[in-house]
């Protein structure tokens, strides 16, 4: 399965992958690759940063 999710910081900011991976343990192995296909979908969908316009287009 392929999910999309951000972990905040208590002080501030989003946590990265590898911040992630570390406080959870570590990856067991070689790291996984991501498909094209999933890096283009994180690109197309993510969230505006900060205070960035969110415009909500659903004509």
């Amino acid at each position: 399965a392929i999910m999309r999710g951000r972990f905040l910081k208590r002080s501030w900011g989003i946590l990265t992958p590898q911040e992630v991976m570390e406080g959870s343990g570590g990856w067991p192995g070689k790291e996984p690759t991501v498909p094209e296909w999933v890096l283009r979908w994180a690109k197309d969908t993510q969230l505006p940063k900060g205070k960035e316009p969110a415009p909500s287009n659903w004509d």
